[in-house]
């Protein structure tokens, strides 16, 4: 069984994403901050990581970067709802394993854990984008 932790402050959405991924077999483990999912990652290393952009105290650019600290294949997803171009670039340039855009509507999330369903070894050399493309602004 897969395993996913959900890094997101706003628990109604790591609920909705958590639901989506265990309605397809996986294991998940939601926590509310970056301290909390980098914690987790120390004990169990996860098949991914889905980051919000957006935490208290240290941003996901900061978590990402510990978590790639702790294991350079680990295959994190940034979660947001920014769309600039630079942010973008900089969670790809942190080793993001690709970029979901937030609303997470029912669709986009069948659509995620599809993706991370059927994801292998592979796929591990492309940066996944899910719902829209960053913009310049």
């Amino acid at each position: 069984m897969r395993t996913v932790l959900i890094i997101d402050d706003e628990p109604v959405a790591g609920r909705h994403l958590a639901r989506a991924l265990q309605e397809k077999g996986f294991k998940t483990n939601s926590v509310l901050t970056g301290e909390e999912g980098v914690g987790a990652y120390r004990l169990q290393k996860y098949d991914f990581v889905l980051l919000d952009l957006f935490l208290p105290k240290k941003n996901g650019l900061d978590i990402l970067a510990e978590i790639k600290g702790l294991d350079k294949a680990a295959r994190v997803l940034m979660v947001t709802g920014e769309t600039r171009a630079d942010v973008f670039q900089k969670a790809k340039d942190g080793g993001a394993a690709g970029y979901v855009m937030k609303p997470l509507s029912v669709e986009r999330l069948s659509y995620l854990a599809d993706c991370l369903a059927g994801w292998e070894a592979k796929d591990d050399k492309n940066f996944f984008v899910i719902g829209g493309q960053p913009t310049e602004d």
